[in-house]
């Protein structure tokens, strides 16, 4: 919820390619915060791993949705009268399929 109050503050008024890279550099920003705690860099700072991990599970979904909410929004509005249903979900099935697809990749090449 955080996500989309945040959105709808700050973000709706840009452009669509302007909101999506602000979210994609802060999306990239916050998984990068997964290397600091695997190379244990959080107890250089004095930051415990109960403390860091709770930040990172309260930061990565408001970051999460940062990054889909322009999209989301632009699916949305390209979507003609009467179909708005049906092609919204075509999108947003093709979306999370792509975005599985590329976790299951992933995960196969680090294995």
């Amino acid at each position: 919820v955080l996500g989309v109050v945040l959105y709808n503050v700050y973000l709706a008024e840009w452009t669509y390619r302007k909101a999506y890279a602000v979210g994609q550099a802060a999306y990239f920003a916050a998984n990068l915060l997964d290397v600091v705690w695997v190379s244990r860099l959080n107890l250089a700072l004095g930051v415990p791993d109960e403390a860091f991990l709770f930040g990172l599970e309260v930061l990565q979904p408001v970051i999460t949705k940062l990054h889909v909410m322009p999209l989301f929004v632009l699916a949305a509005r390209i979507c003609p009268p009467n179909v708005e249903g049906t092609l919204f979900a075509l999108l947003m099935g093709l979306s999370n399929f792509g975005a599985f697809v590329g976790y299951y990749n992933g995960a196969a090449l680090l294995h």
